[in-house]
């Protein structure tokens, strides 16, 4: 799984990173043009009433492409895949798709940074 990748720290667990994860991957895959900090994430969460099926589709779609990028990573790599990486990577993976890279180039472009 994707988030066994990520290094969380124990207070990002304590505070619920992953879910808050979860709601930037939805508002992004919506192109909601919000600044993802907590009180625009709310007010997106709160004013959606379900997650639309192409948007879900959409999610899986990237999140299993960033777990493929990154199957080959050693538990060193993974140290160095900080929540504050993933959704900035989240928005890339569909550049990455549209030039036709492979989950391997792009894992090795991710290493680059």
């Amino acid at each position: 799984m994707f988030f066994e990748k990520i290094a969380f720290t124990k207070a990002d667990r304590n505070r619920y990173v992953d879910e808050q994860l979860i709601w930037q991957f939805i508002a992004s895959a919506s192109n909601q043009d919000i600044d993802f900090s907590g009180s625009s994430l709310n007010k997106f969460i709160s004013n959606l009433e379900e997650v639309p099926t192409p948007v879900t589709k959409l999610i899986e779609q990237k999140v299993e492409f960033m777990d493929g990028a990154f199957h080959n990573w050693d538990q060193a790599k993974r140290k160095v895949l900080k929540k504050v990486h993933v959704g900035s990577l989240f928005q890339v993976v569909d550049y990455a798709i549209q030039l036709d890279w492979s989950e391997d180039d792009f894992g090795t472009w991710t290493e680059s940074f």
